[in-house]
């Protein structure tokens, strides 16, 4: 193949390299599948745009700067791309075998399962933000969620490694927002304490044992009843019993934090890790 001189050549991959084996979801513009590159499985997602020359050379920006981020173990990386085919392009990533935290939280993981999950999230996310180098500054997530907190899992052990994914293009986004409605590093530490908050409680929801006939988001109930000194009641069923109040009062004084309204009063997150 012959050079592009766009600097790019050398995640540029060739289409017939590449073998879709099974379409995992299609929304809107995105299709995600399984697929193989090089005898190793891939994960692939293609992105169909309608003016694609105009956002092309954005898009190619994009692709560059979040490849540079595929060396740390709890971000998803990048492979490559293709853009052999008119008004498409094929992002070829690592694939992550374990399927991802909303898919797994119901399996009943420990407490300790889940802080490790959490911890190495929040690792990959303060990388994203932090930067890789002078030349690569540090990119907003936008859209952290359970569903991009991908799994990997080994057959031998308990545990898990968190992988990031989702994040890059947002520049390119069809959905317009305004300057205020951008996303925004602390946006994403507030999006990190639902997640938090939700992985306690098993839910995003939950009955107040003062008003059964209620739900009430974990956003708001979890720091009622911290308030109240019964936190443990909004503790998932699976890991109340198992896990040491010093542990979840932390915890959960880390997620509320997370979730403040004010977003000044958020935590870093090198001083989120620390605690």
């Amino acid at each position: 193949m012959s050079g592009t001189g766009d600097g790019l050549d050398h995640l540029r991959i060739p289409y017939d390299k590449i073998k879709f084996v099974k379409k995992l979801e299609s929304q809107g513009y995105l299709t995600v599948s399984e697929g193989e590159f090089c005898d190793q499985r891939v994960a692939l997602k293609q992105f169909k745009f309608t003016q694609f020359d105009n956002i092309k050379p954005q898009l190619l920006a994009e692709i560059l700067t979040i490849s540079r981020f595929g060396q740390h173990p709890n971000l998803v990386a990048l492979l490559g791309f293709c853009d052999e085919k008119h008004s498409k392009i094929i992002l070829v990533y690592e694939y992550v075998a374990g399927g991802n935290l909303g898919g797994t939280i119901t399996e009943r993981l420990t407490s300790i399962q889940r802080l490790e999950i959490c911890l190495g999230a929040a690792r990959g996310l303060c990388y994203l933000h932090t930067g890789v180098d002078a030349a690569t500054s540090g990119i907003v997530h936008g859209n952290i969620k359970f569903s991009n907190i991908l799994l990997n899992s080994n057959a031998n052990s308990s545990k898990f490694e968190a992988k990031v994914s989702g994040f890059g293009f947002s520049k390119i986004h069809p959905v317009k927002r305004s300057e205020t409605e951008k996303p925004k590093k602390e946006s994403d530490v507030y999006n990190f304490g639902v997640v938090l908050l939700e992985v306690l409680c098993g839910a995003w929801e939950l009955p107040d044992t003062d008003d059964a006939c209620r739900r009430f988001p974990v956003l708001e109930l979890v720091p009622k009843k911290m308030k109240q000194n019964k936190l443990r009641d909004t503790v998932d069923i699976h890991i109340r019993k198992e896990i040491r109040t010093e542990a979840l009062d932390t915890y959960a004084a880390i997620a509320c934090q997370c979730v403040m309204e004010n977003r000044d009063a958020r935590p870093q997150w090198l001083k989120l890790l620390k605690n």
